[in-house]
């Protein structure tokens, strides 16, 4: 295994020692560390390849950026029932003419939320009002 100098030669590393089928030349580029084979031709792990190995990896790598599964999805249904509260607070007259809807596309989980939410529709107008003004409160200082 051929060692040279890499980063204007501040830095020492093997050479891949991968050939190329057509031309028998050696690749050029240098090997990860304590391996004998660049980034490319098979030096980093490939990951689980068994539907067992996959599932245990899913297992473990419950989190996203900042939220875990639950919390992205105990956020969704957040949205959507604000974005249901919001369609029946425009439907009974509780926000004035001309106001602005939400912008953006229905958040998941409408359809879990209009059938929470249709007791609503039952309640007389101003009944209606309060129950839903009371329900955003709950939401948004909660």
């Amino acid at each position: 295994m051929t060692t040279f100098l890499t980063l204007g030669g501040a830095v020492e590393c093997r050479q891949c020692n991968a050939k190329s089928k057509r031309t028998q030349q050696r690749c050029k580029a240098p090997a990860i560390k304590g391996k004998t084979k660049c980034r490319f031709h098979g030096g980093r792990s490939t990951g689980p390849r068994t539907p067992e190995g996959k599932a245990r990896i899913a297992e473990a790598h419950t989190i996203h950026g900042r939220e875990t599964r639950q919390k992205r999805l105990d956020t969704s249904y957040k949205l959507a029932e604000l974005y249901q509260l919001e369609e029946l607070g425009h439907r009974c007259g509780l926000f004035p003419e001309g106001t602005e809807r939400t912008r953006g596309r229905k958040p998941k989980g409408v359809s879990v939320a209009s059938r929470q939410l249709s007791y609503l529709n039952e309640l007389v107008q101003e009944e209606r009002k309060e129950a839903i003004l009371e329900r955003l409160w709950a939401i948004v200082y909660d």
